[in-house]
C-alpha cells in the first residue's frame, strides 16, 4: 500500500469512528451486546485476504470465524446484490460464516441488532456447529 492510500484509509478509520451513522451506531450495539450476551468479541477495520483481493468485513471474529455485515439501503441496488454475492462467496470460501444485517429491518420493526442476530446465531449453533452459549 502506498503511503497516500494509508493516509486515505486512516482517514476514513476515524471518521467512520467518531461518525453518528446509523452502520456505525448499529456496529457498536452489535459489537457490545455480542461480548455481553455470548463472549463473541469483533473487531473492525480489519482486513482479510480473498482470491479476488482484500475485504474490510464490519465486523469480524476470527476465533469464531464468523463476520456480520451492516447492509444499508444501496445493498437492494442490482449493483449491491452483485457485490454482496461475490461478498458473501469470498467470506464462505474462506471458511467464514456471514451474518447480514439489514438497517431497513431494524429500523422498520424497531428492534435492537441482538433481537434480531440472536435466532441466526441459535440456527448456526444447531446445523453449523457454531460455539456459542445461549
Amino acid at each position: 500500500m502506498t503511503n497516500l492510500t494509508n493516509k486515505k484509509a486512516f482517514v476514513h478509520r476515524a471518521f467512520r469512528r467518531a461518525s453518528e451513522e446509523p452502520d456505525v451506531q448499529i456496529k457498536r450495539e452489535i459489537k457490545q451486546a455480542m461480548a455481553d450476551n455470548f463472549k463473541i468479541y469483533f473487531l473492525e477495520g480489519e482486513n482479510i485476504q480473498t482470491e479476488n483481493g482484500f475485504r474490510r468485513p464490519d465486523l469480524i471474529a476470527k476465533s469464531k470465524k464468523l463476520i456480520i455485515e451492516i447492509d444499508g439501503s444501496w445493498h437492494d441496488t442490482m449493483k449491491g446484490q452483485k457485490h454482496d454475492e461475490k461478498r458473501n462467496d469470498d467470506y464462505k470460501k474462506l471458511g467464514f460464516r456471514c451474518i447480514v444485517v439489514h438497517e431497513g429491518i431494524l429500523s422498520t420493526f424497531e428492534m435492537h441488532p441482538i433481537q434480531y442476530i440472536a435466532p441466526i446465531l441459535y440456527q448456526m449453533k444447531l446445523f453449523d456447529g457454531l460455539e456459542v452459549d445461549f
